[in-house]
């Protein structure tokens, strides 16, 4: 899980957010690397939204992509400090209209 989310995120982890998990060396050094050390491609979640969407077939606009995009860059955050609280989410343009 920690992988995916590396992969669509800009974020990396630090020091104090591994140093609290007990799991943390299993599989990060002490340079807060993964120590498998896998590829990392950084995939933007608009390049894979945008993939997805031709995959799909759906018709989706682009102001509701962007919408999409923007609240999962809010969710898919790796530090939870930096991460939108439920509260904020659920304000988000996203769900605008929704009941």
């Amino acid at each position: 899980m920690l992988y995916q989310m590396l992969l669509h995120t800009p974020d990396y982890f630090r020091a104090a957010q591994l140093q609290v998990s007990p799991k943390a060396p299993e599989y990060f050094d002490t340079n807060c690397q993964l120590k498998k050390n896998p590829l990392i491609f950084q995939w933007s979640i608009k390049g894979r939204f945008d993939e997805l969407k031709i995959l799909s077939g759906e018709v989706v606009s682009d102001e509701e992509a962007i919408k999409t995009m923007e609240l999962m860059e809010r969710c898919l955050r790796l530090d939870p400090a930096n991460r939108s609280t439920a509260a904020e989410l659920l304000d988000d343009r996203w769900f605008s209209g929704v009941e």
